[in-house]
């Protein structure tokens, strides 16, 4: 299921151009409540991986993970972070009990 059709405000890309040029005021609105959540489930993820003693494990499968998978095409103009590469790149490491 996409709620994308039912906002047309969200039909954009998180790119520079995008963001700088055509992003509306409501996706602006709709980030900053995005990215602070984010950032509290990846430093929840962080804490729980340092109280098990996982962090350092986590850290280099993380890294081991961008470099296999992101990296290499990240210096292409036609790259673009689609939300489903996003999700499952993030989402396999994201596997703690927090």
């Amino acid at each position: 299921f996409e709620a994308q059709g039912f906002f047309p405000w969200m039909s954009h890309s998180v790119t520079l151009y995008e963001m700088h040029c055509l992003w509306p005021w409501q996706l602006w609105i709709f980030a900053g409540c995005v990215v602070p959540l984010f950032a509290f489930i990846l430093l929840a993820h962080i804490s729980a991986a340092y109280n098990l003693g996982l962090l350092w494990i986590k850290i280099g499968e993380f890294g081991i993970c961008l470099g296999l998978f992101l990296f290499p095409v990240l210096s292409s103009p036609y790259f673009h972070f689609h939300h489903w590469f996003a999700g499952w790149l993030f989402g396999m490491h994201c596997n703690l009990d927090t």
